[in-house]
């Protein structure tokens, strides 16, 4: 049974207030850590920011990235919701890629909210919902959920108001957080509607029947048809870089297999399921064993705890054991309809992420109350033998990892960050025409989009292969790349240049030599090109000299020691008036 309606909806104490400052208080290092490693240079760009950031720019200057295949499709596929908020804070002058670094810390601070809240609500308890902050903090910024600034960044905070106010009985603020949901990160939509549909249901024993208040009824009713409202465009929508990859295609794409840029399919099967890393995970993704053992540890020991410290009542887990049935629900569904409902840990990740930390920091309470007892009932030599129990082992341990990884100033580590290597090409590129066009198979296209404003080709960050209609085109620019790159034809090099509008080529220093084509390194993408690679290989290893080897010192307008940037129109001009010299030697 759930507590009445009146008892949830009773304002916080004023010892529950400080615990929420307290809270607040111990989130800060962790935002400011975020911070000092995001805004440390201006070529810093979190990893998935590289993808779902860059496009946002066009909001400063539309005229950027025009007709550009990478950029179209990553604005088409975001949540208008996300890019609603982006083009907000490009009309208050404010720089995309800073915005984005700025509000992983405001969806940080509410998440710790909404955790707080919910914890309180399920379990009056200061030190409980206290603690649920705490284990919630140390574990999404021990992954790069939030810190990305992305879509999936938004799951914590809403999923938490969310599930709040359904405990709390809060009808208005409930549609308001589905709805948000549902434009901001529609896979976690799917997870509250389950939950507030069982709201419908009562239970006398083990037998299900329709719940009879109506008030709860209305609002499962209301909040179901919004979120229905709210997903039925995006259910309805064709898009134009359909379709869905389905898993019998899949499983004949080489970036799905084994290595490939979106591994799925695996020979591991407990990879798979229990990876961690692994897209169809059923272990939340980025949690660390050590870490998530502890917190199990902990939350298992719930019962115990509460036995052990006397207390009469504990925190009421329903509505916990409704998120974790709506989630593995969808999990199962996800891996029935793969890649119908995007990728299957999406459903678990983050959920699994929630409750763990709610359970476990309501147990460590109990746990923590139990230890102070100890002096009391049998000294201080009990009090050692309580902590020295595994109980007391997982608590110390998940309180000390966060400690020592701030002592050795890694709080950030696993947030990934990256700092792109060339300043100067950036910079380089920043002065072009806004419709220049980069062609590449070097790493440091990755970074191009974001820190240059520029468009490229292809690069293997982009090469997300769930639409076929974006994926089969983004193939034939990567092979017609490769083929470019290493042709010694010069109607080949001269027919790319014109078919896709390139203006300049990025080259590796060491592009021509056989050994760059092997797939392994920055370079691993390669397998899925494997035909491509070996036949530019084998050319190198024959001796033939590339034309763009040939002629790229001549037509570089910038270089390092590690890089060239080429002019594709002084190739083309020389390829028209001079003969290139190629061949053997």
């Amino acid at each position: 049974m759930t507590p009445p309606e009146t008892d949830r909806t009773t304002p916080l104490p004023r010892d529950a207030w400080q615990g929420l400052w307290l809270g607040f208080a111990l989130f800060l290092p962790y935002a400011v850590a975020s911070l000092l490693r995001s805004l440390a240079s201006p070529y810093v760009v979190q990893d998935d920011a590289r993808q779902h950031v860059f496009w946002t720019y066009r909001f400063v200057d539309a005229a950027l990235f025009p007709g550009d295949l990478i950029a179209d499709y990553f604005q088409a596929v975001a949540p208008v919701g996300y890019s609603l908020l982006y083009e907000g804070a490009a009309a208050a002058g404010l720089d995309p890629l800073l915005f984005s670094k700025l509000l992983p810390v405001a969806l940080g601070l509410v998440a710790t909210y909404y955790c707080y809240r919910l914890a309180y609500a399920l379990w009056p308890s200061v030190a409980g919902a206290v603690l649920a902050t705490v284990f919630l903090n140390l574990m999404i910024w021990s992954a790069d959920d939030v810190a990305s600034g992305t879509p999936r960044a938004f799951v914590y905070p809403l999923l938490l108001a969310a599930l709040y106010y359904l405990r709390a009985g809060r009808t208005l603020p409930l549609l308001a957080a589905l709805a948000l949901q549902g434009i901001f990160y529609p896979q976690s939509l799917l997870v509250s509607l389950g939950v507030v549909a069982l709201q419908a249901l009562r239970w006398d024993g083990r037998r299900p029947g329709l719940q009879r208040d109506r008030a709860v009824l209305l609002r499962a009713a209301l909040g179901i048809a919004v979120g229905l409202a709210v997903l039925a465009p995006f259910a309805l929508a064709t898009s134009q870089y359909g379709p869905v990859v389905s898993r019998a295609v899949a499983r004949t794409l080489p970036e799905f297999l084994q290595g490939g840029r979106s591994e799925f399919f695996s020979d591991n099967w407990l990879n798979i399921y229990l990876g961690g890393s692994h897209r169809g995970s059923l272990w939340p993704i980025g949690l660390k064993p050590g870490l998530g053992i502890a917190l199990l540890v902990l939350a298992f020991g719930l019962r115990g705890n509460q036995r052990r410290s006397g207390a009469s009542h504990g925190p009421d887990l329903r509505l916990l054991w409704e998120v974790l049935a709506v989630s593995l629900a969808l999990y199962v569904l996800a891996h029935l309809l793969l890649f119908k409902l995007h990728l299957p840990s999406r459903y678990t990740s983050h959920t699994l992420r929630i409750v763990l930390a709610v359970v476990a920091g309501q147990s460590a309470a109990l746990l923590v109350r139990w230890l102070r007892q100890a002096p009391t009932a049998g000294g201080w030599r009990d009090a050692a033998r309580r902590l020295a129990s595994i109980q007391g082992v997982a608590l110390v341990a998940v309180l000390a990892y966060p400690l020592v990884k701030a002592g050795m100033g890694k709080l950030a580590d696993d947030l990934r960050y990256r700092t792109g290597e060339a300043p100067g090409l950036y910079e380089a590129l920043a002065r072009t025409p806004l419709d220049a066009r980069v062609a590449t198979l070097s790493w440091q296209g990755n970074y191009v989009p974001a820190l240059a404003r520029r468009a490229v080709l292809a690069a293997r960050e982009y090469a997300i292969p769930y639409h076929l209609g974006y994926f089969r085109e983004f193939e034939r620019r990567v092979r017609a790349t490769i083929e470019a790159q290493y042709t010694d034809d010069p109607a080949v090099l001269a027919g790319f240049v014109a078919t896709y509008g390139v203006s300049h080529f990025l080259v590796d220093g060491n592009a021509f030599e056989a050994g760059y084509l092997e797939p392994y390194g920055r370079n691993r993408w390669f397998t899925q090109y494997a035909e491509e690679s070996r036949v530019a290989r084998d050319s190198i290893v024959a001796g033939r000299r590339p034309l763009l080897a040939v002629l790229a010192p001549a037509c570089a307008v910038w270089q390092d020691a590690r890089l060239s940037l080429v002019s594709a129109r002084c190739l083309v001009e020389r390829l028209q008036g001079t003969e290139a010299r190629v061949g053997p030697g």
